[in-house]
């Protein structure tokens, strides 16, 4: 298919020509008049952008002299009115036509333009063509601002028939926060009437500034009277700078949709909408969705979007899913403190959201009349934070998620009632996550889940649910299955320390149940069914490790198969350490699930949580199973009495304490040891108060020893056992005061004294040089040594030698001279081309007599 020698002409920012892959295939595009105010920024091969000039709205005939003779030629041999096409140069559009034209004309605004932000000044910049037939030389261009004279310019210059030029006319600093409307217009070209003049104006409405710094919506004397009129100004006016849109107290029945990314945003230059007095309740942006737009607040593609202190909500039932807040791609987006609720209706959400990235929910309450959170979407998502919020579900899912990498989900309260089957937290295919300290409320006549988890856990690391308190409270006559936790197909999942009540006459439904999944770690849980059902379900899974749990099932049965402990313990191949308790737990509420027992208290194990639900120290190493750490005092712990060498940094440990004090005077938790003597450390909380009493002994360090290296041996004075060591290991057997060394490597020796408290001396570099044929040479006396000067004497030996060899501490051999015996009958080296350095010298005399020893030259 081909588009050519066609003109189309529409209004500002309409789609000129929609192309899809398949099945209309554009093969060839060029040739192409495309003409709006506000034109495509890139344009077909050898294509234009030209107002056509057509006669009227419903007479096509052209009258733009540009368009004629600048298509190419294709199988069509008339135009419109049967006039014949010329066979080389037609014209583009429908109509073949000559013109002889005198005129000037204005083809479009380089500045401004509807994707640039104008920050201090606009660059006002238009391009002008001759659209007659004449040369145009000259040309006056009047420039209006606001309807008031700007400028008036005098264009000089030569452009043939079709030719263009952009003309820059000046800056213009825009009003802000205003429409701004700039119009120019073209007159007398080459000083004369211009034969065609419905090219010869442009206007360009609603320029306005760029947006930095604070600016308040409604109330007296507010930058802007509502929220549409702010966002209309900011969508044309884009950001120069972090701004933030104050919203005065007061009630907005308005309905914002903000259809694309505010120009202009970035790291650096964030928006912010929030409520001015910080109070959520104080500033409500309401509205009654229709079937065109069915949300309160809705942005595309928005982008360092912060939204704060803000009441939104829907009050119209009129089409699924209709949230008050909607969020379509973006990224880098957070709402905090914010009150959004859907409308108390099946079907409907308070938050439908799906950003690409960084996306953060924190201090915010979400009701609605289905699934108040729904942050979903095919795409993965990356980097979710949802803490601290309150999610309150009428009729179905309270939150349901589904592909989020990297998902911090903490300290929230979830509640969820239906007559249907729902669920407290959905959430399918997140990976990388953390959901702790939550508290879930189910309840409904149908079966249902608490925390239900789908293909979850692992892309890049372990993923943890912890200190999460469920209760799910479930009517008589269950048709489906129930649970209170429920992880099917999951991976590398820590499950610690949760409390999980669920209460259903219906023997099929269980307090917590795994399916098909693997590197399972469950610890330190309690996993309870008040009623007819069972505690444990377990199916499928592969190396699962379960232990340190308490299962209660008030018939007693704790699984589907499995009637007691011994026969839990085969089914999950560990809970060596698990028992069977009734936590005597009252209601079906997470605020009540601490134990009240006390006998099932302290039978934890340590892991990675180190705090409960509510953020109190767990008393470690033998904390409480479950959520809540039972508020007790601290345990001080300072272990058994000890003898130490030279000092001791002494640890109190005391979890849960907020106080210590020594019977030193010290008050933090560590002090440092340095005398015999007995230790008290009492430490305290709310709770009470404990005392620990540990004896040090401070045995004092020996003096280091001092090593020296003679004649190739090494040697030390001090007393006490003696062990050498070599590169940091010790040489078996090496265990005198002297040592030959067997190799080279650093040297040095340990003594310790009393059996107990040991010192090292310096470490010693040794390197061993030698031949086979000196191997057992005896040391020499050689002077002077250090060496000044050119000779080397050595003592021991007689007459001359027949043999000398100098060798370097790298192995390497020097050439040097032997010299007569003196006439003390001693022999001699010319030592004088060494450079300065240690060297060993190896020598023999006539008599086959070998010697060796070190000398430093200076």
């Amino acid at each position: 298919m081909r588009l050519q020698n066609t003109t189309v002409s529409g209004l500002p920012g309409a789609i000129l020509v929609s192309t899809v892959t398949n099945p209309d295939v554009f093969t060839a595009y060029s040739h192409c008049n495309l003409y709006s105010t506000d034109p495509p920024s890139a344009l077909p091969p050898n294509s234009v952008s030209l107002n056509p000039n057509f006669l009227s709205d419903t007479d096509l005939h052209l009258t733009n002299t540009n368009l004629n003779n600048r298509g190419i030629p294709v199988a069509v041999g008339d135009d419109m009115d049967g006039d014949p096409r010329d066979p080389l140069t037609p014209d583009i559009g429908a109509d073949e036509y000559t013109s002889n034209l005198r005129s000037a004309g204005l083809v479009r605004f380089i500045h401004p333009a509807t994707d640039q932000v104008y920050c201090d000044t606009l660059p006002l910049t238009v391009v002008l063509i001759n659209s007659g037939t004449e040369p145009l030389t000259t040309a006056g261009i009047e420039v209006r601002w606001n309807g008031a004279l700007w400028a008036t310019v005098a264009w000089a210059g030569n452009l043939t028939s079709g030719a263009s030029e952009e003309i820059a006319l000046g800056n213009i600093i825009p009003t802000p926060l205003v429409a701004n409307q700039i119009g120019v217009s073209v007159q007398q070209p080459n000083g004369l009437a211009d034969d065609f003049p419905d090219d010869d104006s442009l206007v360009f409405n609603n320029a306005f500034a760029g947006f930095s710094g604070a600016y308040t919506i409604g109330g007296a004397n507010g930058n802007f009277p509502t929220l549409g009129a702010a966002f209309n100004a900011l969508q044309y006016g884009g950001l120069c700078g972090p701004t933030e849109l104050l919203v005065r107290d007061g009630v907005y029945a308005e309905q914002i949709y903000v259809a694309a990314p505010i120009k202009g945003s970035a790291p650096d230059r964030p928006l912010t909408l929030r409520g001015e007095s910080g109070d959520s309740s104080a500033v409500q942006i309401v509205a009654a969705g229709t079937l065109a737009q069915n949300t309160t607040l809705r942005f595309d593609g928005a982008t360092y979007l912060q939204l704060k202190s803000l009441t939104i909500r829907q009050t119209a039932n009129v089409s699924n899913n209709n949230a008050a807040l909607l969020l379509v791609g973006g990224h880098d987006i957070s709402i905090e403190n914010c009150v959004v609720a859907g409308h108390l209706g099946t079907s409907r959400v308070a938050l439908t959201a799906k950003p690409d990235s960084n996306f953060t929910i924190r201090h915010c309450v979400f009701s609605g009349g289905e699934t108040p959170v729904l942050m979903i979407g095919s795409n993965i998502k990356f980097n979710l934070t949802f803490t601290h919020n309150q999610v309150f579900s009428g009729d179905d899912n309270a939150i349901h998620i589904e592909f989020w990498r990297n998902v911090q989900m903490e300290d929230n309260v979830i509640s969820s009632f239906s007559n249907s089957s729902h669920y407290g937290i959905y959430g399918l295919g997140i990976r990388d996550f953390e959901l702790r300290n939550n508290r879930v409320r189910v309840a409904g006549p149908q079966a249902s889940v608490g925390i239900y988890l789908k293909n979850c856990g692992r892309f890049s690391r372990t993923s943890v649910l912890a200190n999460n308190a469920v209760a799910v409270n479930l009517g008589t006559g269950i048709i489906a299955i129930g649970r209170g936790m429920w992880l099917i197909g999951c991976s590398d999942i820590q499950v610690l320390h949760n409390s999980v009540y669920h209460l259903s006459d219906d023997a099929d439904n269980f307090a917590f149940a795994v399916q098909q999944s693997d590197d399972m770690a469950l610890l330190n849980n309690l996993f309870v069914n008040g009623s007819a059902g069972r505690a444990f379900y377990s199916f499928g899974n592969s190396n699962l490790v379960s232990d340190y749990n308490v299962f209660f099932s008030k018939t007693g049965t704790l699984g589907e198969t499995v009637n007691d402990l011994p026969g839990l313990q085969v089914l999950t191949g560990g809970d060596q350490h698990s028992v069977v308790g009734d936590p005597g737990w009252a209601a079906p509420d997470p605020d009540s699930l601490a134990l009240r027992n006390a006998a099932l208290e302290n039978i934890g194990t340590a892991t990675s949580i180190t705090t409960d639900i509510f953020g109190r120290p767990r008393q470690l190493p033998a904390p409480d199973p479950g959520a809540f750490e039972n508020p007790t005092a601290p345990l001080v712990q300072l272990g058994a009495d000890t003898t130490v060498c030279g000092s001791l940094l002494l640890d109190g440990f005391a979890p849960g304490a907020t106080a210590y004090t020594w019977n030193t005077g010290d008050t933090q938790p560590a002090i440092l040891v340095e005398v015999s003597g007995a230790y008290i450390l009492t430490a305290s909380n709310a709770y009470g108060t404990h005392a620990d009493t540990v004896q040090v002994t401070v045995a004092p360090l020996p003096d280091p020893p001092v090593v020296l290296f003679e004649n190739n041996i090494l040697r030390t004075t001090s007393t006490g056992a003696l062990q050498w060591w070599l590169n940091g290991q010790p040489l078996p057997g090496a265990v005198g005061d002297t040592l030959l060394p067997p190799t080279n490597g650093w040297y040095q020796v340990q003594v310790t004294e009393a059996g107990l408290c040991s010192a090292f001396s310096d470490s010693l570099q040794v390197v061993v040089l030698h031949t086979a044929a000196l191997a057992g040479a005896a040391p020499l006396q050689l002077f002077p040594n250090p060496l000044t000067g050119p000779t080397l004497w050595i003592a021991q030996m007689q007459g001359d030698l027949s043999d000398v060899q100098v060798v370097d501490l790298l192995g390497r051999t020097w050439p040097v001279r032997m010299l007569p015996a003196s006439a003390a009958a001693l022999p001699g080296v010319d030592v004088s081309e060494l450079p300065a350095g240690v060297y060993c010298l190896c020598v023999r005399d006539r008599t086959g007599q070998p010697g060796r020893g070190l000398f430093v030259k200076l």
